[in-house]
């Protein structure tokens, strides 16, 4: 009923053993600030990377401090000891393969959180990339479906944020491939390419997809082959902008047909084809003049190449 103090007299922990169950278990320190090289782990239930403090968001830390409580997820039920003393060389040592990937870190100007995409976690190894769950009233989080803090190529993403800002700071490193882009669309439909780095405005989005798709090309078109005088081999391009059946065949200059290279339904994309300088029977055929002609709906076009031996 009055100010005042009390004081709290005990023994100091400096060593706890805590029974873990398989999945996320919350855990608290000894009575000293220690680090991960004082964790004894006997059998290995933990699940490296996993080890989560919480200020507003979740944090990787460095060191478990008294008084404050962590998320640890492990692969089974067992038992790890906390030492204040060091008592194994062993660091919990964690390689982390997310290194040189996408990186799209969300903040609200107070807090941030990192998600990453385009490289592969070795099989066996993803949940060392997972996160701790979500609870009410917390400040701030990002995450892929699944509670996952990476993904190879697509995935789902949430976000709670208590801010009424929020931007995604973003930096490709990894190429999606060839007539491929990486898309981030918003829950209102809006999208935004991918490439090098740069800063969007979302303006407190609670979900969004993050996507690696085909460019599609926005008109018909068959490019010149190349090489082009070729021996024995050569490449021919054509885009097409929706889903088509394709017809593409060589002729030779009198006009006979030689080779049927495609014919059948495609998506919509860039295509290309090879034509080793043989008829729909295998033959050889000789030097010369010839002429690749496509079609497609209302769309053809032809186009000359020569064979030089």
């Amino acid at each position: 009923d009055n100010a005042g103090s009390s004081t709290i007299t005990g023994v100091p922990i400096n060593e706890l053993t805590i029974s873990l169950n398989e999945g996320w278990n919350l855990i608290s320190g000894i009575s000293s600030t220690i680090g991960l090289g004082n964790i004894i782990d006997p059998s290995e239930i933990i699940v490296e990377g996993t080890l989560y403090g919480y200020d507003g968001q979740y944090f990787s830390p460095d060191n478990i401090v008294p008084g404050q409580g962590y998320w640890l997820r492990t692969n089974a039920a067992g038992d790890i000891t906390l030492f204040s003393a060091r008592q194994s060389a062993k660091t919990m040592p964690f390689l982390n393969h997310l290194e040189g990937s996408n990186i799209l870190e969300f903040t609200n100007g107070t807090h941030s959180a990192a998600l990453y995409f385009g490289k592969d976690v070795p099989e066996g190894e993803e949940l060392s990339y997972s996160l701790p769950p979500v609870f009410p009233q917390m400040a701030f989080d990002a995450r892929f479906t699944d509670d996952m803090k990476y993904t190879r190529d697509t995935g789902e993403i949430s976000v709670i944020n208590m801010d009424k800002r929020l931007s995604v700071n973003y930096t490709v490193n990894i190429h999606p491939g060839e007539y491929m882009e990486w898309v981030l669309i918003t829950e209102n439909g809006e999208e935004y390419i991918l490439t090098g780095t740069n800063e969007i405005v979302l303006n407190q989005a609670t979900t969004m997809t993050l996507t690696k798709r085909a460019i599609i090309p926005q008109v018909y078109t068959l490019h010149q082959n190349y090489p082009n005088p070729f021996n024995p081999i050569t490449t021919i391009e054509y885009d097409l902008p929706k889903d088509a059946y394709v017809y593409l065949v060589i002729y030779d200059i009198l006009g006979r047909k030689i080779r049927t290279l495609v014919s059948g339904m495609q998506p919509a994309g860039y295509a290309e084809v090879r034509w080793n300088g043989t008829d729909d029977w295998g033959n050889k055929v000789g030097t010369g003049i010839y002429f690749y002609r496509i079609e497609t709906g209302k769309f053809s076009k032809t186009h000359k190449m020569v064979l030089m031996k």
